[in-house]
């Protein structure tokens, strides 16, 4: 169980990933999940992601009104996300904290390249199913 300390650190995490998300569009995860690795570990950082991306993705979807277009057209995308949540967190549980560590780095890296970068990267409509995500 965490202290109130930590706890604390929890809370204010959100708040910040919350503004962010709800400014942007978008963040919470990215920066929930690096806030939160500042304090506890990875795998307790993830559990805690879990339920409030999963509400404020549905939120914002159907704030939106488009929910049900956006389902449609990411059904493939969202049927294998969910169907990777399980082995997921059993490859977690068993690799080396250094080593999960040292991915989410990289992949945090290799985000913050893309997303600054002068080039931007999409997907053409037609061609979504062949990639997963449409």
């Amino acid at each position: 169980m965490f202290d109130y300390q930590t706890i604390t650190v929890i809370l204010v995490t959100f708040l910040i990933a919350g503004t962010v998300k709800g400014t942007i569009g978008l963040g919470l995860p990215t920066t929930s999940l690096v806030l939160l690795t500042l304090s506890i570990n990875l795998p307790s950082a993830i559990a805690l992601l879990l339920v409030p991306s999963l509400i404020t993705n549905i939120w914002q979807a159907f704030m939106g009104r488009h929910g049900l277009e956006i389902i449609k057209r990411f059904w493939l995308f969202l049927l294998v996300s969910t169907l990777c949540v399980w082995p997921g967190a059993i490859i977690l549980s068993v690799i080396s904290i250094k080593y999960s560590s040292g991915l989410l780095g990289l992949l945090l890296m290799l985000y913050a390249s893309f997303s600054l970068g002068k080039k931007r990267y999409s997907i053409n409509s037609n061609t979504e199913k062949y990639f997963g995500v449409g």
